[in-house]
């Protein structure tokens, strides 16, 4: 029996290696749109900011697949899949056949335009990446949850003027109750960050500038 699995982040190595627990014999295949073997996402901010080196990242080697007899495909993204005759096309219209198909692609951050113009997400670590080489003076962060905090920070952290957005009515909201949340937005400007809660990033202008609103929605560039 073939076992396939599209993804290799946590959810799509824990399946295969508890598969491999299970059965000794089978032959499990991971399909990876990314380089690497599996890393933290949680701790990308703390890279980011320089507080970790890049290898502290990855909580798994190469040797770990090995041992567990895992092939992976690195470097190549699932395009179709076709459950009739069982397989799947990746890159170079390659087809991979499979008995059972699991899928542990995870969420897909919203993306308003590309890395070329100073816009990113920071869902992967080549996202990471990216935001490290670019050179910029102001960061515009949308979203205030956990992650849009830590990533504020890590900007901060880099010298960047940071200003957040935040659609709903305080940071953390589905952390925090609203006093609580004033809390921490009072230690963020004390730090110097811009918070603007109750507004909604629309969309992005093709101009250098500053932040720019128009009634209740938010509308801004990037300035480097």
């Amino acid at each position: 029996m073939k076992v396939l699995i599209i993804g290799n982040g946590i959810a799509g190595f824990s399946a295969a290696s508890t598969l491999r627990r299970l059965n000794g014999r089978c032959e499990i295949e991971i399909i990876s749109a990314e380089a690497n073997p599996l890393y933290s996402p949680c701790v990308l901010p703390d890279y980011v900011s320089g507080d970790i080196p890049r290898e502290r990242v990855f909580v798994k080697s190469l040797i770990d697949y090995e041992r567990l007899s895992l092939k992976v495909l690195f470097n190549q993204q699932a395009k179709e899949i076709d459950p009739p005759k069982k397989r799947v096309l990746i890159d170079q219209n390659k087809r991979i056949a499979y008995d059972k198909l699991v899928l542990a692609t995870g969420s897909q951050a919203i993306r308003f335009g590309s890395p070329q113009g100073g816009i990113f997400t920071l869902k992967t670590l080549r996202d990471a990446d990216a935001i490290l080489k670019h050179r910029g003076k102001k960061a515009v962060v949308i979203g205030a949850g956990p992650i849009g905090i830590e990533v504020a920070m890590a900007l901060l952290s880099r010298g960047y003027k940071v200003s957040v957005i935040e659609m709903m009515d305080h940071v953390l909201p589905l952390g925090l109750d609203a006093k609580g949340a004033r809390k921490v937005e009072a230690v963020l400007e004390e730090r110097g960050i811009e918070i603007f809660t109750g507004e909604r990033s629309e969309k992005i202008l093709e101009l250098p500038g500053h932040l720019h609103t128009r009634g209740d929605h938010f509308i801004f560039a990037e300035a480097n």
